[in-house]
């Protein structure tokens, strides 16, 4: 018996040999199906790998920012209690009388105060 798919080419001697012939080619496909679809799970696994990386490294980079803009809002209050220590213990004008006085030792505020002198 001659396959006619083949024009002859390839010869059959039983029912038997085709199918094993058959099966075969099937097993061969479905290897390199499965050969393809590894390959595509590996090129996913690496694009998610990729994203995870950029992910990180744009966390780092806010963080690095938040940072910075934590220690410059530290250095902010930080020197304006210094200029508050450079000013002198004394009476100086209330901010929220003006006919009045409040009394600053150096460090802070009193509620101690006293009438502005006139003139």
């Amino acid at each position: 018996m001659t396959s006619i798919g083949t024009l002859g080419a390839v010869s059959y001697r039983s029912d038997s040999e085709r199918a094993r012939h058959v099966a075969k080619q099937t097993r061969n496909a479905a290897r390199a199906n499965i050969a393809q679809n590894q390959v595509l799970i590996d090129l996913q696994r690496q694009a998610l790998e990729q994203e995870r990386q950029a992910q990180m490294m744009r966390a780092a980079e806010v963080a690095a920012i938040q940072a910075a803009a934590e220690r410059q809002e530290i250095e902010r209050q930080i020197a304006g209690r210094q200029e508050l220590q450079a000013v002198p213990a004394g009476y100086y004008p209330d901010p929220t009388d003006s006919t009045y006085l409040t009394y600053w030792d150096g460090q802070m505020w009193h509620p101690e105060t006293k009438h502005r002198p006139l003139g």
